[in-house]
């Protein structure tokens, strides 16, 4: 079964000024293919961006519950719901180690939080469908990766938390590549 994404075709980043200020300050380079290069690491764009509200295996599990495609059920819970999904401009770099990534290299995804007004009734509504509580990831975009093309799966925000302060100990350039807080005047 496929995750239940939302295709997002105009999530143009970092185009966002607080992201461009952000990059600017950690000495990435920009450059007109909207390929970044932070502290010696190459991120590639994404060709797509979507946020995830379902992974596979959640996916999977609603089919076993619903009569009919559960695609289709998904599709008509967030539909009945709160819909806007809209950037802030917060950048994350995070970093999975070799040892803990399946394929046996490391990846680094740079991820834009997402405010999703929609995203507790939508989740509270397939855990009803479900009859248990599932876990909270944080909403986020994925705009850049290098490494795993398809970036780093985040079912959980501890996970987040986990591959940010990887990718704050790797210590790739002299700046610190800890999670990216808000700046001010955006």
């Amino acid at each position: 079964m496929p995750a239940f994404l939302i295709a997002l075709p105009a999530w143009n980043r970092p185009a966002h000024p607080a992201s461009t200020r952000l990059l600017q300050a950690w000495g990435a380079d920009a450059g007109g293919d909207s390929t970044l290069r932070i502290g010696g690491i190459t991120l590639l764009p994404k060709p797509e961006y979507h946020l995830t509200l379902a992974n596979t295996a959640v996916v999977a599990e609603l089919q076993r519950t619903v009569c009919g495609d559960a695609i289709d059920w998904l599709q008509a819970l967030w539909q009945a719901g709160d819909t806007r999904i809209l950037p802030t401009g917060l950048l994350t770099l995070l970093h999975k180690r070799p040892d803990r990534a399946p394929h046996g290299d490391g990846s680094w995804t740079l991820v834009e939080k997402a405010i999703v007004p929609g995203q507790p009734a939508f989740l509270r509504g397939l855990e009803r469908q479900l009859g248990r509580q599932l876990p909270r990831p944080p909403a986020h975009v994925t705009t850049h990766v290098a490494g795993r093309l398809q970036g780093i799966g985040l079912p959980r925000k501890r996970l987040f938390s986990r591959y940010a302060g990887a990718a704050a100990q790797a210590d790739k350039t002299p700046y610190s590549m800890t999670p990216i807080a808000p700046l001010t005047g955006a």
